[in-house]
């Protein structure tokens, strides 16, 4: 602060006065404080600075110090410092609250953030790789999250129900995962995820910061699925998978579908599909193949038998 004389002297004052944090707390210091809370009832008042690591919205995101993780939950805009971006360090005052296993700040409970002029030390910048077992070790535990920033390969995400789970090297692990602002992944594509983890709901999700796709490799083997039985005159769909060695993602997944009458004595067809593998049964009962063939490779096939009855035929 400087006090300048208003005559024309030149003389002035100044004095340094530094601002005081009041019960600056770390995040593993809050985790203790709401762990024996009831849920979104709140602390007393504390401090909290950290690194914005990622956003997954405008209102969402993560500060990180070096021992863990909070989420900044619908922060509107009005109580964030103009231009916050990631990896920028901010003093947080508010009373922060618990969601199952994830520590919060919500708009409600926030008194103030600022961008900070410190710095916050030993915050990971480069991502931990995991293994799959570690990863699905992760999902045993419900507890509060550390925040790590974690990287894992040869997994690819699919939906299960209304969520979108992730298959690691051929397992499936209970492991959410939620794209971040700015983000895609592919579903069903093998590749690396790198980002954040958070456990949630005594289930862990992941904040999903890149994923990279593995190499493309060819088809080395179909699956086939669908119903083995059909009714005369009734039509169902088969679904052909095309797989290749490891965790390469098939360059080309196409497939071409023929059928033919198991007894080749018999010359009328049983059934006919077209090329989106609807199956379509005739009147007469008996037995047919179905074969799924690479459009990209067409040395590799597979077949697949279907029994027709004539229940449908009965009156």
């Amino acid at each position: 602060i400087t006090a300048a004389a208003t005559d024309e002297s030149g003389k002035a004052g100044t004095i340094k006065l530094a601002t005081e944090v009041k019960n600056l707390k770390t995040a593993a210091e809050i985790v203790e404080l709401v762990k024996g809370l009831e849920n979104n009832k709140p602390t007393e008042e504390l401090s909290f600075r950290g690194v914005v690591s990622a956003f997954k919205d405008d209102k969402n995101f993560i500060i990180r110090d070096a021992t863990g993780l909070v989420q900044a939950y619908n922060v509107a805009i009005d109580k964030q410092p103009e231009g916050l971006k990631v990896g920028d360090v901010v003093l947080v005052k508010a009373k922060f609250v618990k969601y199952n296993t994830l520590i919060e700040i919500t708009n409600s409970n926030l008194t103030s953030m600022v961008i900070s002029k410190k710095t916050v030390d030993d915050v990971a910048t480069t991502a931990t790789k995991k293994t799959k077992d570690e990863m699905i070790a992760m999902t045993s535990k419900a507890e509060f999250s550390k925040g790590e920033y974690l990287e894992f390969d040869n997994a690819k995400a699919f939906k299960d129900g209304s969520h979108i789970n992730v298959n690691i090297e051929g397992t499936v692990a209970k492991i959410g995962l939620t794209a971040l602002k700015g983000v895609s992944f592919d579903l069903n594509k093998w590749g690396t995820f790198k980002g954040y983890v958070l456990s949630m709901n005594n289930n862990v999700t992941f904040w999903v910061e890149s994923f990279t796709a593995n190499a493309a490799t060819t088809a080395s083997s179909i699956e086939i699925t669908g119903k083995d039985t059909l009714k005369a005159k009734t039509s169902t769909v088969l679904t052909a998978t095309v797989k290749g060695e490891g965790f390469g993602n098939i360059a080309d997944e196409t497939v071409t579908w023929s059928v033919a009458n198991k007894d080749t004595t018999v010359t009328t067809p049983l059934a006919t599909i077209d090329e989106t593998g609807k199956l379509t049964a005739g009147s007469t009962a008996g037995v047919v193949v179905v074969t799924a063939t690479s459009k990209a490779v067409e040395t590799v096939k597979q077949t697949f038998e279907v029994t027709i009855t004539a229940d449908a035929l009965k009156s």
